[in-house]
């Protein structure tokens, strides 16, 4: 966990929306609404996204004493995903349809009963796949209006700021260098003349 360790990749977003008056009771509604849920029997998803308490991935929706420390919110973003090897989902629809038409005498399947022949199959396997988990942490500095994501991957940060936004009703906007040096100038003409570097060396 970033958050709790040594070792930190971060992206920096500025938050815009306006904040509800009583913050603690209406951010606990939300995070609660849009805390982590397990995958359940017949569960069509392949991912399943929510919050969840920074020291404990297990504790979904926690209370504002678990993620409110004065003035900075702190929770983590838990990803599970499950996947089916296509190879195997590919074999396993075979041997349903094959077992269906000799049972039928029968020398093909329809389209809709080769669908249904693999949403039986997908079914089956998502029960028996165990998920892969993942734990994202971010922390929201309120006083700044600024959230910190320990993570760095483009997919994980898409994800991330679909579920604050939707969450928390409010815009990210990610604090790259060019908007950092628009923020402190507030001219943008000052910074036509701006070129890119590179800060690691080209290989």
């Amino acid at each position: 966990m970033a958050l709790l360790t040594g070792t930190i990749r971060i992206r920096r977003y500025e938050v815009s929306g306006a904040l509800p008056g009583d913050l603690r009771n209406d951010f606990y509604e939300k995070i609660k609404n849009h805390g982590f849920e397990d995958f359940t029997d017949n569960d069509p998803r392949e991912e399943a996204v929510g919050w969840v308490a920074v020291d404990d991935i297990f504790l979904s929706g926690p209370t504002p004493d678990r993620w409110l420390i004065g003035d900075t919110i702190n929770l983590s973003m838990r990803i599970d995903v499950r996947r089916i090897p296509g190879v195997i989902f590919k074999r396993e629809c075979e041997l349903l349809e094959k077992s269906i038409k000799e049972r039928e005498g029968r020398e093909k399947l329809s389209r809709h009963e080769r669908q249904e022949v693999k949403d039986i199959v997908k079914q089956k396997l998502s029960a028996r796949a165990l998920p892969t988990i993942r734990s994202i942490e971010m922390s929201w500095d309120l006083g700044k209006g600024e959230v910190y994501l320990f993570a760095c991957s483009e997919n994980v940060s898409g994800t991330f700021q679909t579920l604050f936004e939707k969450t928390f009703n409010v815009k990210l906007r990610p604090l790259f260098p060019y908007a950092l040096a628009l923020r402190a100038t507030g001219d943008e003409k000052s910074l036509a003349g701006v070129i890119s570097s590179q800060f690691a060396p080209s290989r």
